[in-house]
């Protein structure tokens, strides 16, 4: 059943998509230097959107991915947005050389590569700066694991790719065993050689948070049942979670040990954990079990469904979709890298194609066969749609890892209910006219990027306005589909049904004129765009036309025989008189007299590295306003005689421009 408040939630977007017809969808306001939601370069999976699996896949080739066709293969990945990845057969590679003495890889009868040496792989992280959690599948702590686990990390630091590691995940999916007590026994012994090894690695535990019905659950239980006899309540969403707790409870004091609580979502409809209803179960699990409140999260498997469902991943209705969930997943303070399942499938973000056969899972279309392949040992990379949708993604990341706001066209801006757009488009699609959007800036705060997921049928321009900062050229890159061709999948080989939509715009000659993007229907995308502080030649100049139209529009409206309007303001900066308005500096052709506002500034910072706070209060007791930051800098602002609501308005105009 829905929680009633997803439903609130969802009634109140229709609410407003309603009564929001004649008004633009969205309008964004963003500060640079407001609170920060996450630094995603502060993340060791950074840019922390990535893909679970291995590149060669179940009809793949690693010899012909890593050795034949590397810088092909590593251009592919760029291209695909692939900078982090999760494989899960790396332990079970390494232990293979010692079987294979002084061999590179072996072949199977068809002239297949059935198994390649390991290095080849961690090289080419190396070289091509892809990270990677790596899955660690050790199901007992025998002496051959420990064994195999330390030699496996001793190589990793010997040949210098400790720095590819992300972290590593304590097996795949443990939570379907039956025994969390032993689970936490012997991961207690590999998490003691980890730590020796790598003190400060990141390591994740694995547990369950599923909701009865889970789509998830219902996959693997087709998978297991047949191989052996299981009792009839093994698969539910109770019995995983309950193993959850017991782990926690079970691992007790050796939790210190463990960095990240790692979670697999699948169901991409409000019930289900691949949307908001993950994250509120995570933390409603962390308010229960206390012991791992100061865990971080990763999430190294997502997906809209599961299973059977995997090839909808190649329609761009889910491009939109997964645009819209990364984006909330961008905005969870706790959310490190989150991997979608998987590299290997159909997955939309990168189409391999080896032996003349498209690498998939489950749906076998004519074997996958790759019709247009001219040789045996030919390899063939094909970006698709989720993976534009990847790129365009790990490029904004990469540069501006500061997310600093978000919001809907439904739900508006830094509410909650912006992140169920997701779960929302999956019920709606485009019937309602949602479109999801974060803001990031660079560290410098010289540029500004937002994201878009828009899933109304519709073009959307939206004002965008970054306070303190004048908005300079605009990066638009967006890739699209038109609306009857969403639910289509796109075939491996042909011509692909999404478009790329890419130009730049020059920003309005006048800084202070409304500014705006535009969102093409039906698409995902970027905008990257240039800020610029406000300079003292350009508060001067634009903040002494706002005051002369305030001035005129306030003694217009009392008659000229009743004029006393006044504005003046000014600022001080470590002894550094700035912004003496509306014409108070010593030398201006146009000076009249020497602002009031400047002595009380001049008073207020005549020590450059304090402020006086008796000249403060002296201030305000005669009527200005006083702001100030850094010890050091101060603004003063007094209007007279202009009627309240503008003189609020230009205060903020000026406050903005100003710094403060």
């Amino acid at each position: 059943m829905l929680n009633k408040s997803i439903l609130a939630v969802l009634a109140a977007s229709v609410a407003v998509g309603v009564n929001a017809q004649e008004k633009p969808l969205i309008s964004i306001e963003v500060n640079p230097y407001g609170k920060i939601i996450k630094d995603v370069s502060k993340s060791s999976c950074n840019p922390d959107i990535g893909l679970a699996g291995e590149v060669a896949g179940i009809f793949g080739d690693l010899k012909l991915s890593y050795i034949d066709h590397r810088e092909e293969t590593a251009r592919a990945f760029r291209e695909s947005g692939i900078w982090l990845v999760r494989p899960c057969g790396m332990l079970d590679l390494f232990d293979r050389i010692s079987k294979n003495p002084g061999v590179e890889w072996t072949f199977d009868k068809n002239g297949k590569c059935t198994w390649l040496h390991p290095k080849h792989i961690f090289s080419f992280w190396k070289e091509y700066n892809i990270k990677a959690i790596v899955c660690l599948n050790l199901w007992d702590a025998a002496e051959s694991n420990q064994k195999l686990l330390e030699d496996f990390l001793k190589w990793i630091k010997e040949n210098g790719w400790e720095d590819c590691i992300s972290g590593f995940e304590m097996c795949n999916e443990p939570f379907y065993g039956k025994d969390p007590e032993g689970f936490a026994d012997y991961w207690r012994v590999h998490l003691k050689i980890i730590r020796k090894h790598m003190p400060k690695v990141a390591i994740g535990l694995p547990l369950a948070e599923y909701t009865p019905g889970d789509p998830d659950i219902a996959a693997v239980r087709s998978r297991l049942l047949g191989k052996e006899k299981l009792p009839n309540d093994y698969f539910t969403a109770n019995n995983l979670n309950r193993w959850s707790a017991k782990t926690v409870v079970a691992l007790g004091k050796d939790l210190t040990n463990i960095t990240h609580i790692i979670y697999h979502v699948y169901g991409a409809a409000a019930a289900y954990g691949c949307s908001n209803t993950g994250f509120r179960r995570f933390r409603d699990f962390a308010k229960k079990f206390p012991e791992i409140a100061d865990k971080r999260w990763w999430i190294t498997e997502w997906r809209p469904w599961s299973d059977h469902d995997l090839q909808l991943q190649r329609m761009f209705r889910y491009v939109i979709w997964a645009g819209m969930y990364a984006q909330t997943c961008l905005c969870q303070p706790e959310l490190d890298g989150f991997t979608m399942h998987e590299m290997a499938s159909l997955s939309g973000v990168m189409y391999i194609s080896a032996h003349g056969t498209w690498s998939q899972y489950y749906d076998s279309w004519e074997n996958g066969r790759d019709f247009k392949t001219i040789k045996k040992n030919d390899l063939k990379y094909e970006v698709g749609g989720m993976g534009a949708m990847f790129s365009l993604f790990a490029q904004a990341l990469k540069t501006h890892p500061l997310v600093i706001g978000y919001g809907s066209a439904l739900a508006g801006p830094n509410s909650e209910g912006a992140l169920w757009a997701s779960a929302y488009y999956e019920s709606e699609g485009s019937k309602k006219r949602e479109c999801q959007w974060t803001a990031m800036v660079n560290p410098w705060r010289s540029s500004l990027c937002i994201m878009f997921a828009n899933g109304a049928n519709e073009e959307l321009t939206i004002p965008v306005k970054c306070y303190g900062y004048i908005l300079r050229s605009k990066t638009h890159r967006f890739i699209m589909c038109d609306h009857d061709m969403l639910y289509a999948r796109d075939v491996p080989g042909e011509e692909k049904l999404w478009r790329r939509r890419n130009w730049e715009t020059v920003p309005n000659s006048h800084p202070m004129a409304e500014q705006t993007v535009t969102v093409p229907a039906n698409s995902v995308g970027t905008v990257f765009i240039g800020l610029k502080k406000w300079d003292e030649w350009s508060r001067v100049h634009y903040g002494r036309e706002l005051i002369k139209k305030a001035l005129n529009k306030a003694n217009s409206e009392k008659g000229k025989d009743k004029i006393n309007a006044t504005v003046e303001c000014c600022g001080i900066c470590k002894g550094k008189v700035f912004m003496v308005l509306p014409d108070g500096y010593p030398n201006n052709p146009e000076l009249r007299e020497n602002l009031a506002a400047r002595k009380v500034c001049e008073e207020i910072g005549k020590n450059p590295n304090k402020i006086d706070e008796e000249a403060v209060k002296k201030a305000q007791t005669a009527g200005y306003k006083v702001y100030t930051k850094d010890g050091n800098t101060v603004w003063v602002f007094k209007a007279n005689d202009i009627p309240k609501a503008d003189a609020k308005k230009i205060e903020s105009q000026l406050k903005e421009m100003a710094g403060f």
